[in-house]
């Protein structure tokens, strides 16, 4: 690996002064061959050589924070990304997420930038630098988590903090022109279905029509603001348009850790929320991220298009649990995907019109099940007032449109018949103002859930008979 006396100093204009940091750099041009395995360091000048291989990848200083690339899980792909180092789970914090690389592709640093290309020499990605006149003198891992390509001039040209992904990292600032986009999945890094951006003057979060990047309707929008700074101290803090500075909101589970005994990361989580977490840096390999704070609070209940699935997946639905969205398949229906949850649900059996003779009876076919405190908002084709519950379920059953049906008791009793496939489900519990119990001896405890009805409605889907 590069050793740590082998460093440089970097000297940055910093606001009114000038900063010098100690890193560990690699002059141009390094080489990743998938061959053997390993990175070929070719250091300009002869300043050093050396071979980091995919083991034993480029760290910061302090070795915590690493660059390098990392096996997709059941694969022969590989990921150019940043990552924890020192962690048993080595979590992402960066990547070239939607451009994976193959056996034998190779990554170079050049005078105009990253370069990652395939066996063939095709290019997968790049990093284009910000100038007309520099070019890239070396490459640098900072202990922040900023990866950069500093030019003759010791201007950063590329850095990963200006280059996001779904992260944010302590000392980071998200500008009004840049976006954090989810992963799909948890296990799949590329660009998912929710993005946190600046529009009009303020933060927003939304839903995407993925695989597009058109956005639907914000499910979270902030006071004005223009930059989205993630300080030193682990504050993530709003900057106004008029140059007040004050802290995002958002639901708080427990008291913030010291940012010395603590790593930070926040994080647009796969499915939708905007999480800031914190791992002891002296595990023992048997912790995991614990949630300091959140938003929105509610992502369920917060996603309401007319356009979209929401949280969850198509045909399923969304209750929130120790303050993270859970997503259920009705009975009848079975998961997308087993290995996503998120991924929506199918069903387990046909279900539309011309499946048998014009003449046979619907309601020999299928059931009505009955999900006390389910919704579907949206995807109505009719609504009949006044009808019962009774007389909404054998109209559903009847007709052979109807994929669910929504009754609510607001004076006379609605029915609201939908069409497949349903989007942005709820499920309506009662939890506590905050996402964890706290028990006689201190300690925290999962809650159990609690079915409340504060809006009166059933929901009834259909099953086989």
């Amino acid at each position: 690996m590069v050793e740590k006396e082998k460093t440089e100093k970097i000297v940055k204009a910093d606001g009114a002064g000038k900063v010098t940091r100690t890193v560990n750099v690699c002059r141009i041009e390094g080489v990743f061959d998938f061959e053997e395995g390993a990175w070929k360091l070719q250091c300009k000048g002869s300043l050093f050589e050396d071979e980091i291989s995919i083991s034993n990848p480029w760290l910061s200083p302090s070795e915590e924070l690493a660059f390098g690339f990392q096996k997709l899980n059941n694969t022969n792909l590989f990921l150019l990304a940043i990552w924890f180092h020192k962690i048993p789970y080595k979590t992402i914090v960066w990547s070239a997420r939607d451009k994976p690389a193959q056996q034998g592709s190779k990554v170079q640093i050049n005078a105009d930038g990253l370069k990652l290309t395939d066996p063939r020499g095709q290019l997968i990605w790049n990093s284009p630098i910000n100038s007309l006149t520099e070019s890239v003198s070396y490459g640098a891992v900072l202990d922040t988590g900023n990866s950069v390509l500093v030019g003759t001039n010791s201007d950063y040209l590329w850095e990963s903090f200006k280059n996001p992904t779904d992260t944010i990292l302590p000392s980071q600032t998200l500008e009004s022109r840049t976006v954090l986009s989810s992963s799909l999945s948890e296990t799949n890094f590329s660009r998912g279905r929710f993005e946190l951006y600046f529009s009009d003057g303020a933060l927003h979060l939304s839903p995407l029509a993925w695989p597009t990047k058109l956005e639907y309707g914000p499910y979270f929008t902030s006071d004005n603001g223009s930059q989205l700074v993630f300080n030193e101290s682990a504050y993530i803090n709003l900057i106004q348009t008029n140059g007040k500075i004050v802290q995002l909101g958002g639901i708080s589970q427990d008291v913030a850790p010291s940012v010395d005994t603590h790593y930070y990361r926040a994080t647009i989580d796969y499915y939708g929320v905007f999480t800031k977490y914190a791992y002891p840096r002296d595990s023992n390999g048997e912790e995991s991220w614990s949630i300091v704070q959140f938003i929105p609070e509610n992502v369920c209940s917060a996603i309401f298009n007319d356009l979209g699935s929401g949280a969850c997946g198509y045909n399923s639905y969304c209750r929130m649990l120790n303050g993270r969205p859970n997503c259920s398949c009705p009975d009848g229906y079975s998961p997308m995907d087993q290995n996503n949850p998120f991924g929506g649900c199918k069903q387990n059996f046909p279900l539309g019109c011309g499946l048998g003779d014009a003449s046979e009876n619907l309601e020999g076919l299928y059931d009505m099940l009955e999900l006390p405190n389910v919704n579907w908002p949206g995807g109505d084709y009719e609504k009949l007032q006044p009808y019962s519950k009774d007389e909404c379920r054998t109209s559903c059953l009847r007709d052979c449109m109807c994929g669910a049906a929504i009754v609510t008791f607001f004076g006379d009793p609605i029915c609201w018949k939908k069409r497949i496939p349903l989007g942005n489900g709820i499920a309506l519990i009662k939890v506590p103002v905050k996402p964890t119990d706290i028990g006689s001896s201190g300690g925290r405890k999962a809650v159990d859930s609690i079915h409340d009805s504060p809006t009166e409605f059933d929901g009834m889907c259909f099953g086989a008979a």
